[in-house]
C-alpha cells in the first residue's frame, strides 16, 4: 500500500500578495486591504525579511503620522519560509512556535508561492480529521 504524505502546496493560499521593504506602510495598507489578507510578505528583492501583519499595520495607522513609516519599521523580522514540497506535517508541527503566524512558500527560484496561515493549518487539519475517520471506517 502506497501512501501519500500531504505538502505545504497542497494547503497553501496561492499566489499571496506581498510588499517590498522600502514601501510605504500606507500602500501595506492598500494591498491587505484588496486582498483581504491578515498577513503580508515583506521583500527585498527576492529575499523575504519579514511579515506584516494587518493588526501592526491598523496600530501604526492610528498613530499621528503613520503615513512616514515604511514596511520595514512595523514588519516582524526573520519569517518561516520553506519550499513548496516540504512536509504537511513538518509545518504543522513548527505552527504553534511560529511566532510570526504564518509561513510563507517560496520556491527555489525565489518566488513566493504561497502563504500557510492559521486558516490554511485549520482547513488541513480537518482534511486530516476526516481521512482519519475514513481509514477507520475501512479498517472496521
Amino acid at each position: 500500500m502506497v501512501s501519500y504524505e500531504p505538502s505545504v502546496r497542497d494547503y497553501m493560499s496561492k499566489s499571496p500578495r506581498f510588499i517590498d521593504v522600502d514601501s510605504p506602510l500606507s500602500d501595506a495598507l492598500a494591498v491587505m486591504r484588496e486582498s483581504k489578507s491578515k498577513y503580508l510578505p515583506v521583500v527585498a528583492g527576492t529575499r523575504v525579511v519579514g511579515i506584516l501583519k494587518d493588526d501592526a499595520v491598523r496600530l501604526a495607522k492610528s498613530l499621528l503620522g503613520s503615513e512616514e513609516f515604511t514596511a520595514s519599521d512595523w514588519m516582524s523580522s526573520a519569517p518561516t519560509v520553506v519550499l513548496p514540497n516540504v512536509s504537511l506535517y513538518e509545518v504543522l508541527d513548527e505552527t504553534p512556535d511560529n511566532i510570526y503566524g504564518c509561513t510563507v512558500v517560496q520556491n527555489g527560484k525565489g518566488e513566493i508561492e504561497g502563504i500557510f496561515t492559521p486558516r490554511e493549518a485549520f482547513l488541513a487539519m480537518q482534511d486530516l480529521a476526516q481521512e482519519s475517520r475514513r481509514m477507520k471506517q475501512i479498517v472496521c
